[in-house]
């Protein structure tokens, strides 16, 4: 994490959540990986239109071809 962060255990109120990572690649540049929508009812979460993901993410290379591990 680039920031220190506090976190703390309490309930999660009912309702629905967007869900969205940013990563940085080694030169800083963001990546935005695509918002997901989660509906909370106090007990179970629904994930709302990625009925197939597995919970993996594939992100595409930017860079210079010759940089490419």
């Amino acid at each position: 994490m680039y920031r220190a962060v506090q976190m703390d255990i309490v309930p999660l109120p009912e309702g629905v959540y967007y869900i969205e990572y940013i990563v940085l690649d080694q030169f800083s540049r963001p990546i935005t990986l695509e918002r997901i929508e989660m509906i909370w009812d106090g007990q179970k979460a629904v994930f709302s239109g990625i009925e197939e993901w597995e919970g993996s993410e594939t992100l595409q290379w930017l860079g210079w071809p010759d940089d490419r591990e």
